[in-house]
């Protein structure tokens, strides 16, 4: 491209600072600045008697429109032809563009790079810094002859469609991956993944490892048990499962039952009721934990009351949940120690050996179909009640297959992990392609562009 002169924003433009005064009988169109540099759009359309502040600036096709507080948030851009005639407060300022010398969609294209961000400084207090039109006027850009200007816009704007192009693909991959994800866990529970399991492993009633019925019965008499050593107290019956309840016909072996049938449960505690003086204990918070794992390294440390650890520990196997905020986010406890949780966070510890894991992948089912939101009860912002977890339907397959299940499972996920990561390597790459892409545009131009 050449040596290119380093202009101001004032030898392009000049600062209009006329204004109108607002006519209550009339209509007016308002913009919008959005910021990080996303363009102007039409705000609404309104009379001017809701305009309180009655003088306006208006704004011309072209402007180079500035918000006064915003900038510093990328809040300018170019005024679109249909927001000709729009108004705006003084804490805009509109630019008009000498077009003998700068080309609006140019500056659109130089707005796209760190040309014009890198030199906003906004000056004042944290809530109210601004940037002030002299201060605007002082920005420098690299302006090229108009000739050269039209080539670095086309270079551009074919480079952005192809960009888009690549990131609609990319946005229908993430879809897609969602999807399979839900197809997966979907086949997972109704036992279409280990058909040819079921075919070399066919049940054996009274077993537990190749029929449900039997391991039911094992965990009733573990129950029982239980019950009767003072280790559990004795739960009210759930309600049986109703046909009309039943959304897909179960393979041989299973059976449908309820959480609260096959597993335990405990809610944590607020830390004041947890808090003691003592030995500190790590403990977890909801923001601790994620969708298969938790943050250790910013577990927190507290004074457990010794009568609370129990009820308010998980073991290795433990399923822990999540009652508020995205309800149902759930992972398993696989540390070799023991861990305190807080309220808000339940804990379900299976009966027989029940698989966690399979727990697990039942929960990120519920979650990815929204079937976990008929279980959350409340008014503005709902819960997962204790009462709610124990009564959530869950079909049953014996303890071998639920082995299977997780497995072909975690197989599966693994692979779409892999297509997703490489899926997020070519957004990636497609972005950082649109940086060399403006790099290239301005390669020559001086110091100022090769930030970009």
């Amino acid at each position: 491209m050449g040596n290119i002169s380093i202009v101001k924003i004032a030898d392009v433009a000049k600062y209009r600072k006329d204004f109108i005064t607002i006519d209550n009988h009339k209509d007016y169109k308002r913009c919008r600045v959005q910021l990080h540099k996303r363009g102007v759009l039409l705000r609404d359309i309104v009379k001017g008697n809701y305009i309180k502040t009655k003088k306006q600036r208006v704004c011309k096709k072209d402007d180079f429109i500035f918000a006064e507080m915003d900038a510093k948030f990328g809040g300018y851009g170019i005024i679109p032809k249909e927001l000709e005639g729009a108004v705006v407060s003084s804490h805009y300022y509109l630019f008009e563009l000498d077009r003998s010398k700068v080309l609006p969609d140019y500056l659109s294209v130089l707005i796209d790079t760190d040309v014009i961000q890198s030199q906003i400084k906004a000056k004042g207090s944290t809530n109210y810094s601004r940037v002030s039109p002299s201060e605007v006027l002082e920005f420098e850009i690299p302006c090229p002859h108009i000739e050269e200007q039209k080539r670095v816009i086309s270079f551009y704007l074919n480079a952005k469609n192809t960009l888009l192009q690549l990131n609609e693909e990319n946005s229908f991959q993430q879809k897609y991956f969602s999807q399979l994800r839900q197809s997966i866990l979907q086949d997972a529970i109704e036992g279409k993944l280990t058909v040819a399991w079921r075919k070399k492993n066919p049940v054996k009633k009274g077993d537990p490892e190749t029929d449900a019925a039997a391991l039911l019965e094992k965990i009733k008499k573990e129950k029982q048990k239980l019950i009767a050593e003072g280790k559990i107290k004795k739960d009210k019956p759930l309600a049986s499962i109703k046909p009309e309840e039943v959304p897909f016909k179960l393979p041989p072996g299973w059976l449908w039952t309820r959480l609260g049938e096959v597993s335990s449960h405990n809610s944590g505690k607020t830390l004041d009721a947890l808090r003691n003086k003592g030995d500190s204990v790590k403990y977890i918070t909801t923001s601790n934990l994620y969708w298969g794992y938790f943050v250790l390294d910013e577990l927190r440390e507290m004074p457990i009351k010794k009568e609370e650890m129990d009820r308010c520990t998980a073991n290795k196997g433990d399923l822990l949940i999540c009652e508020g905020g995205e309800a149902g986010r759930a992972a398993v406890w696989m540390e070799e120690y023991n861990i305190c949780f807080q309220n808000h966070i339940h804990r379900v510890r299976p009966y027989c050996k029940i698989n966690s894991f399979y727990l697990f992948r039942y929960f990120e089912k519920l979650n990815y179909s929204g079937e976990i939101n008929k279980y959350r009860k409340g008014m503005g912002i709902s819960n997962l009640s204790g009462k709610s977890l124990s009564s959530i339907r869950i079909p049953l397959p014996s303890l071998a297959e639920q082995g299977a299940i997780v497995e072909r499972v975690d197989e599966l996920l693994r692979i779409v992990d892999e297509l997703e990561k490489e899926a997020a390597a070519r957004k990636t790459l497609s972005e950082s392609l649109m940086q060399a892409v403006l790099r290239e545009a301005f390669e020559g131009e001086g110091e100022m562009c090769k930030g970009t």
